[in-house]
């Protein structure tokens, strides 16, 4: 495994444990991706920032890994919020968590991220429509 010298290590971390995690090779993640080895290499290097990646290979790492690209390219995980978001929000649930993950912070956490999700759903239940000026009512609360 290349030593992770670049300036995106965290993204870096992922992609190393992703591959390991699932037995892949370099070169079989870089088919399932779309782009080569060394390409791979350089992922796993932290040579690459994950916000610069295409659109269509981002979308490949998205379709077979599971996770989303907020995960790939901010470590944040909607599969690790609180279940009590999800039985709580009912159908509403995926256009509030849609909204925030677009929307959130870079350096929003986990738990902020649920935070976000939770207040905006009670702002906006009613009427099920979310608005900029909602979201932003509640940034302004949280940071």
């Amino acid at each position: 495994m290349p030593e992770i010298k670049g300036a995106h290590k965290e993204f870096a971390l992922r992609i190393q444990e992703y591959r390991k995690a699932n037995s892949l090779t370099g070169e079989q993640l870089g088919s399932i991706v779309g782009i080569t080895k060394g390409a791979v290499n350089q992922w796993e290097s932290g040579l690459t920032n994950p916000k610069r990646i295409s659109a269509r290979h981002m979308d490949n790492l998205v379709k077979h890994s599971g996770k989303t690209s907020k995960y790939w390219i901010d470590g944040i995980d909607t599969n690790e919020m609180p279940e009590s978001i999800s039985s709580e929000f009912g159908e509403h649930t995926q256009d509030v968590i849609k909204y925030v993950l677009d929307n959130a912070p870079d350096n929003a956490s986990n738990k902020d991220i649920a935070l976000l999700c939770q207040f905006l759903f009670n702002k906006t239940k009613k009427n099920r429509l979310i608005t900029d000026q909602d979201f932003q009512d509640i940034l302004d609360i949280f940071y």
